[in-house]
Parts: C-alpha cells; structure tokens; sequence
C-alpha cells in the first residue's frame, strides 16, 4: 500500500490545484458576472444621456411655400449649435445598435421638441419619434435603398409604428435574436406584404411592375444576409431630416430655411 501511495504521490499536487480551482471556480464567475453587469449599467447611461440630449428648445416658426420652394422663416432664438448636437447624439444612438433599444423604447412617448422635419410638409418632430426612427432604419435598412426612387410612395410596414406598448411587446419577443436575424425577418415580410397588396393612390406608375421590382430588390437583400454573417449597416443617422444651418439664406429680412440645398 505504502508503495501504491508513494507512486501517486506525484499527483498531489495536482489536486490541490484542482481543488482550488474548483473552490474558486463560483467566485470567479461571480466576479465576471458582477463586471457585466456594471458594463450594462455604464452603457445604459451612455445611451440615456444621449437621449435626454435630443431635447431643443421649442421655438414656433412659419412655414411657407415660395415658387413651389418650401421654406420655414427661423427665428433668431433657435440653437443651431444644441440642433448640431442633437444630429450628433443621433448618430451615436444608431452606432449604439440593439444595445440602445431598451432606452429607446422607453423614451417613445417623450414629447420633447427636438427640431423641425426637413420635408415638403413643413412640422415639427419631438423626441419620441427620433427614437423610433433610429430603431427603425437599423432593423429596415433596406427600405430607403429599395425604395428610394418613389421617395413618397407606399412602402410595406413590418414594425410597430407609434405605440409603445407595441414596441414593448416587440422587444420582449425578439430581444434575444441578433439584428441580422431581424433584418432578415423584416425583409421577409415585406416581401410578403408586396405580394397580396393592392395598388395605393400614391403609385402612380404601372403597380405591377412596380411590385416586381421593388420584391426583386427585397429577395436579393434579404437573400445577401442570409450568405453574410453581419448584419446590413444602419442607415446613417444624417439623413434624418434635421435642419442644417448651411441651408438657410438671408431673404427679405428674415431667415429662411429653404429645403432645397443652395
């Protein structure tokens, strides 16, 4: 027995380093779990403090329509430089990806003014909105490059739209899933959608063939997701209709932000 003993004795060491790794195996994963979890909490932060900076101060102004050139007469109180800001968050806040949705969702009823839309229907957009828009161009970025030439036509929606309950009932079910695996079902359900849809008033071309090009352009994006592993880029957070300084000229007197670059 003693010389049975004596051959192994070479793995003492062994299991007392066995032991203590053992010993400290919860402690460690303790330690890791306790680390992301501050991470969280220091990138929920973050993406809160950038939403609380969408807010401008709301100032009312005119808008008009100049030789079919809509405009909105600016007032000298707006902040260009807090509206610049803003544009900055925002592109953060998309850079932020599906980390961002939970904020960004619970912010959707914020009615904050954040500035004007810099669309033919002058108005103005409040925090809530922005918020929606930053979660929608990255789970349907494929929108704007399909169907970009109609510019204001029909397109098929597959997302919540406005209500936040909705949002949250979204969130809950697809929070675990990646944002290609989102995109790729968005895609699909437009396609979907496309297929039984009946031609709308703002088409004004063949639907049909319309139809065809736009489902053709779906299936070939969709089709290139599921080949990568990444999702498709968010649509970049400066095309969202938010007024540019360099856009306004001196008419008259007044201050006119015209929506057609000078």
């Amino acid at each position: 027995m003693n010389r049975i003993i004596g051959k192994l004795s070479f793995l003492l060491p062994y299991c007392v380093v066995a032991v203590v790794v053992i010993a400290a195996w919860p402690i460690c994963q303790a330690a890791r779990g306790e680390e992301a979890a501050r991470k969280d909490r220091e990138k929920t932060e973050v993406v809160r403090r950038l939403i609380e900076g969408l807010g401008n101060k709301d100032v009312k102004m005119k808008g008009w329509i100049d030789s079919s050139r809509p405009y909105l007469i600016i007032p000298k109180t707006f902040d260009w430089e807090l509206q610049k800001h803003i544009g900055e968050n925002v592109e953060k806040l998309v850079a932020m990806g599906m980390d961002a949705f939970p904020e960004l969702i619970a912010h959707l009823d914020d009615q904050r003014f954040c500035g004007y839309w810099e669309t033919a229907e002058v108005g103005p957009i409040h925090v809530g909105p922005i918020c929606e828009e930053i979660m929608e161009r990255q789970v349907e970025p494929f929108h704007y490059d399909v169907h970009a030439p109609i510019i204001i036509a029909w397109v098929p929606q597959t997302l919540p739209r406005g209500k936040k309950t909705d949002w949250e009932a979204w969130w809950k079910k697809n929070k675990d899933k990646s944002l290609r695996e989102l995109q790729i079902e968005a895609g699909e359900a437009s396609i979907r959608i496309l297929k039984h849809a009946k031609q709308p008033n703002a088409i004004d071309e063949d639907f049909d063939s319309w139809r065809a090009r736009q489902i053709k352009g779906l299936e070939r994006m969709v089709g290139k997701l599921k080949r990568s592993k990444r999702p498709m880029p968010a649509r970049s957070g400066q095309d969202l209709h938010l007024l540019r300084q360099d856009y306004v000229q001196r008419v008259g007197g007044e201050d006119r932000y015209y929506f057609v670059s000078p």
